[in-house]
């Protein structure tokens, strides 16, 4: 009996830690730089595409409050300069209860709005408001085209 106890208690390999899916891990190594750079600039990199990250979770946390979940995460990429490949009749035809013109200005919003938390989270990081565009930019250029 202890030994069925113990087998039937026993916690699988990573215990209650939350498990990663493999999209969301194969996102991350595709956002890895594909060059040998060195340490700072890969710091900085995996930095700033962290930050992009919880900023856009934190969008995607909101829309779904709003019921509007599925059509977050079929639009993220124009969020994150992954834009989908559909056009947005496209995406209005598949989400469904909308059309292309709505759809371009709820993501218009959804882009304002990751906007003003990005700056919020740059904004915690840095001593004064008077920095905040500096950290901008810099962001900009940690995952810029040869980063």
């Amino acid at each position: 009996l202890a030994n069925q106890w113990a087998h039937d208690h026993a916690q699988k390999r990573g215990g209650k830690e939350p498990a990663i899916r493999l999209d969301d891990a194969e996102r991350r190594y595709l956002l890895e730089p594909s060059h040998v750079a060195d340490p700072e600039r890969l710091y900085e990199h995996r930095w700033a595409t962290l930050l992009v990250e919880r900023v856009c979770d934190k969008v995607r946390q909101e829309q779904v409050k709003l019921g509007k979940a599925a059509w977050f995460d079929r639009v993220r990429g124009y969020l994150v300069f992954d834009p989908p490949e559909a056009t947005y009749a496209e995406l209005a035809a598949e989400l469904g209860g909308t059309n292309a013109n709505a759809l371009k200005t709820w993501v218009s919003r959804l882009g304002k709005r990751f906007r003003e938390l990005l700056r919020s989270e740059i904004a915690d990081t840095v001593e004064s408001a008077d920095e905040i565009d500096a950290e901008l930019r810099h962001l900009a250029e940690c995952l810029g085209p040869g980063q």
